[in-house]
């Protein structure tokens, strides 16, 4: 597809990538495909697509908007030949390599046409690792989703908190780092604000101005409370270093049974989860009954959020 088109008609049905994917192969399913159509060749073409549309801007007077949502490092894992043997971390380590060369490729692109100075860039990724990457630890003494716990899915750390940068030369400092919480969704009310722009009522949906923030005064908080949930009924809050999950475990992913010992995480009775994240940032200590007023209000918040945000009717 480009430009909103189908630009060649399906002609078979894929059974398997060609080249057979690295690892996460399951993610291969079978379907329409045009002849030869093949996973290795994504991450390129997406990348060279993105290059030739910023060095298309260098004559134009205009702003312009560029969004890439890169297949990788998402399974089936399929770095090209170049990159393989790179990271040491296995076929996932390789394709993150890559994916930080196509990265590479497109800011040298902004540097190509001089829009480096008056560009806002934005990398961020949308969930933490699958389940195989347990075997990666293992395997490559890698563990992906350090420091955290918890995979894609979980409500863990290590299921949703993921890389934020920005850059912004001569509005953001560079090597700047903020400790403030901040969601995807929150992109949204910042740029508009950045731009001067008004959103339609109704469309700021749980999106905050975080612009203030980007461009250096640390002095005010944004973001109250922020609530993650993947599946029903299982939520957690995560509150100034406090983050509380509703259920027992935060767990969706199945885990090895070697993993609590390798982690020392502890194994309770407890219906509910609270912990540090200043002091214990791999959530292995579980502080709920040394805390019951930090839950209770926890809880409360917790009620009243889903409420706002119609998760649940009263």
């Amino acid at each position: 597809m480009e430009n909103d088109r189908v630009i060649d008609v399906p002609n078979e049905t894929m059974r398997h990538p060609v080249g057979l994917a690295l690892e996460g192969n399951w993610e291969a399913r079978p379907g329409p495909a045009v002849k030869d159509w093949d996973f290795f060749n994504v991450l390129p073409t997406l990348t060279k697509k993105a290059v030739e549309f910023v060095r298309g801007q260098k004559n134009s007077k205009q702003p312009f908007f560029l969004y890439v949502p890169f297949n990788s490092p998402h399974a089936p894992i399929v770095p090209d030949t170049p990159f393989l043997e790179k990271s040491k971390a296995g076929a996932y380590g390789d394709f993150v390599y890559q994916t930080d060369w196509a990265i590479g490729q497109i800011l040298e692109a902004l540097d190509d046409i001089g829009a480096t100075d008056n560009s806002l860039v934005i990398f961020t990724a949308d969930n933490g690792p699958e389940r195989y990457a347990y075997e990666r630890i293992r395997n490559f003494d890698h563990q992906s989703y350090w420091p955290f716990r918890g995979l894609k899915r979980d409500v863990y750390e290590g299921g949703h908190h993921v890389p934020f940068v920005i850059r912004w030369p001569g509005k953001v400092k560079a090597g700047s780092i903020s400790d403030q919480v901040i969601h995807q969704a929150d992109i949204l009310k910042t740029l508009a604000s950045l731009i001067e722009t008004d959103l339609p009522q109704g469309l700021e949906h749980d999106s905050h101005d975080f612009s203030s923030v980007w461009l250096g005064d640390e002095t005010s908080k944004v973001r109250n409370i922020t609530v993650h949930n993947t599946y029903e009924e299982k939520y957690a809050l995560r509150q100034d270093e406090w983050l509380y999950i509703n259920q027992p475990d935060g767990y969706h992913s199945k885990f090895p049974d070697w993993i609590n010992q390798h982690f020392g995480y502890e194994e309770t009775s407890d219906s509910i989860q609270l912990f540090n994240l200043d002091e214990d940032l791999g959530q292995v200590k579980n502080l709920a009954r040394q805390h019951p007023e930090i839950v209770s209000k926890m809880q409360a918040n917790l009620s009243k959020s889903r409420k706002e945000f119609s998760f649940i009717e009263d």
